[in-house]
């Protein structure tokens, strides 16, 4: 009875022909088992495996730029399974963590910590932190509110008011891929409105063009340190 299960193991026999003797499906290990793919953070380790010839396979590697925060390296197709083998996997997320929080309200000083923590320093940051800093919180105007820009009351000096225009769209440059390459600029709209409170929020714009602006700039950066190797972006 337990000779075609004898045999099944042996590869003399198709792996359904089993399924009687067990409950669950039952399938056979692959001929060729693939490896783990290392896991990094940053694109130096990246390039450092491949100069390395770590597994000893540069020849057969390929780069290919899966987001802002992923780059996989692969090797060619397998003869049998027509499959490609990932090595490695760059993901910078645990660097970047949770980032600004585009689309939420805020409190002053909560907006303020997550431009400094998360926002890369610029003119622009400044001038929205030199608003933000200095709002008072009963002159948040919405009657004075063009859907483009917004006046607001801050404080000029210790005693003086004065009305200053909060800026729409406002260019920066948050925190969003690998710190070896430069970090994309793209639009945000800067919002204001009352409730319990002073509350401020960030929203994205530009249709996420900034994330094939980060993907490209990737793929330079690779091709740069790689020049012998294929990199798809």
């Amino acid at each position: 009875m337990l000779e075609p299960l004898i045999k099944a193991i042996q590869g003399d026999v198709k792996p359904e022909m089993i399924g009687d003797y067990f409950s669950k499906p039952v399938y056979l290990p692959p001929a060729n088992p693939e490896a783990d793919a290392i896991k990094i953070s940053t694109l130096t380790g990246l390039v450092d495996y491949i100069k390395g010839d770590v597994d000893g396979e540069a020849d057969d590697h390929h780069v290919q730029v899966i987001s802002p925060t992923v780059v996989k390296v692969c090797n060619i197709l397998t003869e049998k399974h027509r499959q490609r083998e990932t090595l490695l996997v760059a993901d910078c997320n645990s660097f970047i963590g949770k980032g600004f929080p585009f689309g939420e309200w805020l409190d002053q000083e909560r907006f303020i910590i997550a431009m400094l923590s998360t926002v890369q320093n610029s003119a622009e940051r400044q001038a929205i932190l030199s608003i933000v800093g200095n709002i008072i919180d009963e002159d948040v105007r919405e009657n004075s509110d063009d859907g483009v820009t917004q006046n607001v009351t801050t404080r000029s000096g210790i005693a003086r008011k004065a009305d200053t225009k909060v800026p729409n769209p406002i260019t920066l440059k948050p925190y969003r891929t690998f710190p070896e390459i430069k970090q994309p600029a793209s639009p945000f709209v800067l919002r204001m409105r009352r409730d319990r409170g002073i509350q401020i929020a960030l929203f994205e714009a530009g249709g996420g063009a900034w994330k094939c602006a980060a993907v490209q700039a990737i793929a330079e950066y690779l091709r740069k340190e790689l020049p012998e190797v294929t990199v798809l972006a």
